[in-house]
């Protein structure tokens, strides 16, 4: 599990960890914790997605709505989603 998590902080494009367990074995403890590891990133405010601002080419459908009816995209420290 602990190498899951890891790779998937490092390349979240793995696509997530499904973690199975018995009641009690501090499943979502240990997400909590390494969420808590994890570096501040840069997010477009009120994007569901989390998008980085500084990658244009990588926004989702409903920022690049918002940057055609020119609103600016500002950016928000957020805490890394695990």
């Amino acid at each position: 599990m602990k190498r899951a998590l890891v790779l998937n902080a490092i390349n979240p494009r793995i696509g997530g960890v499904l973690i199975r367990g018995e009641k009690g074995t501090a499943k979502s403890t240990a997400v909590r914790a390494l969420g808590h590891l994890l570096p501040q990133i840069a997010v477009v405010p009120g994007c569901r997605y989390g998008c980085d601002p500084s990658l244009p080419d990588e926004l989702c459908v409903e920022c690049l709505e918002r940057m055609a009816s020119g609103a600016a995209c500002r950016t928000l420290a957020a805490a890394c989603r695990s």
